[in-house]
C-alpha cells in the first residue's frame, strides 16, 4: 500500500528525494514503519509534504505552487479510496478497483495478494483458469463461484498487469 501511495506522488512529478523526506519526516512525526498507510497521514500530510518541498525541492522548481496544490488534491480521501482503516488508523484492506468491493488486498489473506472479497480465491488463479479453459461458466463451476465473480477476476487481472 505504501508503494501505491508512493506511485501517486511519482506520477505527479514528485522528486523521489521529497518523496523519501516526508516518509522519514512522518516516520517520525507517527512513529510508525509505513507512514502512508496510517489515516493520520492523510489530515497531517500536507504539513509533512510541505515541508519536504521546501527543504529538499528543486531550487528551479517554478510549479512549486501548482505541486502543492497538487499535493492538496492528492492526500485528500481520493488517494485512499478503497482502503479501510482500523481503529489505530492504520490501513487493514484495500478495495482496489473503484465502485466496486468486488477485489480486496488484505495482508490477512492470501498474503496481500488480490482476492475474490467474498470467495477468498485468488483473481490470478481465476483469471489463469479462464485461460486455460476459455469458458467462464466452466471457471465458476471449477471454483464454485458465480460467473460475475469469475469476470471480476478476469478484469481485475487485466488492469493490473
Amino acid at each position: 500500500m505504501q508503494l501505491r501511495i508512493v506511485k501517486v506522488f511519482r506520477d505527479h512529478s514528485f522528486p523521489l528525494r521529497v518523496i523519501r523526506a516526508a516518509i522519514d519526516g512522518a516516520k517520525t512525526t507517527f512513529g510508525i514503519e509505513y507512514p502512508f498507510t496510517a489515516h493520520r497521514f492523510l489530515i497531517d500530510g500536507k504539513s509533512i509534504f510541505a515541508k519536504a518541498l521546501q527543504e529538499h525541492g528543486d531550487a528551479e522548481m517554478p510549479d512549486l505552487a501548482k505541486r502543492r496544490l497538487a499535493l492538496e488534491r492528492i492526500v485528500r480521501p481520493a488517494l485512499y479510496a478503497g482502503i479501510e482503516f482500523a481503529s489505530d488508523g492504520q490501513a487493514t484492506r484495500w478495495f482496489p478497483l473503484k465502485r466496486s468491493k468486488a477485489i480486496v488486498l488484505d495482508p490477512e489473506i492470501a498474503f496481500g495478494k488480490p482476492v475474490l472479497t467474498d470467495y477468498g480465491v485468488r483473481t490470478e488463479i481465476v483469471a489463469g483458469a479462464f485461460k486455460t479453459e476459455k469458458n467462464k461458466k466452466r471457471v465458476a463451476s471449477l471454483f464454485d463461484i458465480p460467473v460475475a465473480a469469475v469476470e471480476a477476476a478476469i478484469r481485475y487481472e487485466r488492469i493490473a498487469i
